[in-house]
């Protein structure tokens, strides 16, 4: 499992790898904007590694899994 967020030089170093694959530019190059992308990216490749060990726990215990889909952003205020 990867983890990204461990320390403060794991979280340097795989932000930087990322910015130069992306971009082809050193952090300090990037804009907001590119920096939040990088960000962006980390943040999802992680949740996806923490969805992966949950859905690979449930089906493996033979457990149910709840999946909570909240629909009040459809609707507006009220």
């Amino acid at each position: 499992m990867s983890n990204l967020f461990a320390d403060k030089t794991t979280f340097e170093k795989g932000f930087q790898d990322r910015a130069v694959a992306r971009f082809a530019r050193d952090v300090k190059d990037l804009s907001d904007g590119d920096c939040f992308q990088v960000l962006g990216n980390m943040v999802k490749d992680e949740a996806n590694y923490e969805c992966k060990a949950c859905k690979d726990e449930v089906k493996g215990t033979g457990s149910k899994q709840l999946i909570y889909f909240s629909m009040e952003f459809l609707l507006g205020r009220l």
